[in-house]
């Protein structure tokens, strides 16, 4: 087990299931190597995003998964959608209500035939798309 301790700052750690947990000063936590909702990275609020944005998938193209990050100012309800080349939805990643924060997403290229894909961020007020090849 580990653990860690906010200690002068305020932490925020991140989960591999998209979970945030706030450390405030003098809040501590202990992470076993147990189970799989790991953290996956801790921020500072002095790192913590101003605006909505959207990553880039790394890799690109990918064969087996690629991961897509993006950032959330402040608490707010929003939906990442996957589309292929003709426009139609195929799949929706996330649909929610997110913390200030980074968060990200794993697509796997096992349920996608090779192609162009196109991914969005959508908001009340944002709109973004980035595009993503599939190799098999």
């Amino acid at each position: 087990p580990v653990k860690i301790k906010a200690e002068g700052t305020a932490l925020r750690l991140q989960y591999t299931s998209g979970e945030i947990m706030d450390l405030s000063d003098g809040k501590e936590v202990i992470i076993n190597n147990s189970g799989t909702n790991k953290p996956v990275v801790i921020l500072s609020e002095e790192t913590a995003p101003s605006e909505f944005s959207l990553s880039q998938n790394y890799p690109n193209p990918f064969n087996g998964t690629t991961i897509i990050k993006y950032q959330v100012p402040g608490k707010g309800s929003l939906r990442i959608k996957l589309y292929n080349i003709l426009g139609e939805k195929i799949k929706t990643l996330f649909e929610g209500v997110r913390d200030k924060g980074e968060y990200s997403v794993v697509v796997s290229s096992d349920e996608f035939s090779s192609g162009v894909y196109f991914y969005s961020l959508e908001t009340g007020s944002t709109f973004e798309v980035k595009k993503l090849t599939v190799l098999k």
